[in-house]
């Protein structure tokens, strides 16, 4: 059985047209979306095993890799292991000369970027794997944009806890572990999160990718302007930061030309809407840099500081670090009276130093190099993967990278599966490597 394959005509409906060579096969979508809904709606739930929180897309993940494997569609990029190999010495030699380190930890990371390995095979299709791959997100990310926008509606008229903290329908053994800010206030409403999702930054992180795939391959109106409005509706900077790296960085000049066409609607959006939706909370946090207590200075300057703190002792933790998992002992023993947030490049510098969080990000790196996906997405991605929040040991945005990037096809197999010239190529594969 092939992950891409040509449906085979039922028996009992001989009439039945068979699908063009290369679509996936049913099981393949079935896998795929399986995989994104774990990330999109089941973020909430998940099984402790053994005092260990075991989410719905860490399973995900094994499970479409261990599918490629059986239907031999998916290859072990040899490079790729030796990366890891790079990766896995340094973070176990960062455990081992530090007695607090984590193994439960290092685990966990070993765990979650194994299956970075894995490539597309080259027979597969390619183009129709990464169409099917970005439109299946799109279509799932539109149901979480209006779950989203109905949660927003219904706070005027349902006051029930679940409404924005639906963990509370489920029972404690369902529940993921870990402390979030699920329930947050913006002035005299809530924030949406999007009903399934455990804050509304990681709403907004995953509308604005879906808005950049929107607007980079398929460039629908209806669908960017749902997409745009669930955004506002979150009241987050999260997503808006990972839309405006995925714009501005400079690759190319089509990509240019986007940037100030979606910037001119977005002003345009803010003047009609900013009255109605309260969009001015947007611009009263821009001085949260510098104010001391604020998700920005958290997320931003407080994790510099705590570095500044942690950097010089013991004499090795320049180079190596505190060890895997000794970030949060720090944050609490750095007794503070702010909050200090822990996004993935403090993460890797504390716990791994130089070495070991400079051979992650090689490894990281490697795994985005020469793919047919647009540089835009793959930048916007990379600073989410690093700024956006403590996503270094997150399996649902782990699952995210995998699908998207890094089992997008490369440059040089998305070539090879242009249709012929006598053909005419659909308008999203023309923009494949924008």
């Amino acid at each position: 059985m092939s992950l891409i394959t040509m449906d085979a005509p039922s028996p009992r409906v001989a009439a039945r047209p068979a699908a063009p060579a290369g679509a996936p096969s049913r099981n393949a979508k079935g896998v795929v979306t399986a995989v994104f809904v774990s990330i999109l709606f089941l973020a909430n739930l998940g099984l402790t095993v053994g005092g260990f929180p075991l989410k719905f897309s860490l399973v995900a993940i094994y499970v479409l890799a261990a599918y490629g494997l059986w239907t031999r569609n998916f290859i072990v990029s040899l490079p790729s292991v030796a990366f890891y190999g790079v990766l896995a010495t340094a973070a176990w030699v960062s455990t081992a000369i530090n007695p607090e380190a984590s193994a439960g930890s290092l685990s966990l990371l070993l765990v979650l970027y194994a299956p970075f390995v894995l490539r597309l095979h080259p027979r597969i299709n390619a183009r129709q794997w990464m169409e099917f791959c970005l439109r299946r997100y799109g279509d799932l990310a539109m149901i979480l944009a209006f779950a989203g926008m109905l949660q927003f509606m219904l706070q005027f008229a349902i006051h029930a806890p679940w409404l924005f903290d639906i963990k509370q329908l489920f029972p404690e053994f369902l529940r993921a572990g870990g402390n979030y800010n699920t329930v947050i206030a913006a002035g005299g409403v809530m924030k949406s999160n999007g009903f399934f999702l455990r804050e509304p930054s990681s709403f907004s992180a995953l509308i604005a990718i879906a808005l950049l795939i929107e607007l980079v391959y398929f460039k629908r109106l209806q669908r960017l302007g749902v997409f745009a409005l669930a955004m506002a509706l979150s009241y987050s900077g999260t997503g808006i930061l990972i839309l405006l790296l995925g714009l501005i960085a400079p690759t190319g000049v089509k990509a240019m030309g986007r940037a100030f066409v979606v910037l001119g609607a977005a002003f345009v959006f803010f003047l009609l809407f900013a009255d109605a939706l309260n969009l001015w909370f947007f611009l009263g946090r821009l001085n949260e840099f510098s104010t001391v207590g604020t998700s920005g200075y958290a997320r931003f300057v407080a994790p510099v500081n705590l570095l500044k703190t942690g950097f010089y002792y013991p004499e090795w933790a320049k180079l190596l670090g505190h060890g895997p998992g000794t970030i949060d002992r720090a944050i609490v023993f750095a007794n503070v009276k702010f909050e200090i947030f822990d996004p993935t490049w403090a993460k890797l510098i504390y716990e791994y130093g130089l070495v070991g969080s400079g051979a992650i990000l090689l490894f990281l790196l490697a795994t985005f190099a020469g793919r047919a996906l647009s540089p835009s997405i793959r930048l916007a991605l990379l600073y989410a993967w690093l700024a956006s929040g403590g996503l270094l040991l997150q399996s649902d945005f782990c699952a995210l990278l995998l699908l998207i990037v890094v089992l997008s096809p490369s440059v040089a197999a998305f070539k090879a599966a242009s249709p012929k010239p006598a053909t005419a190529a659909p308008r999203w594969s023309q923009r494949g490597v924008s």
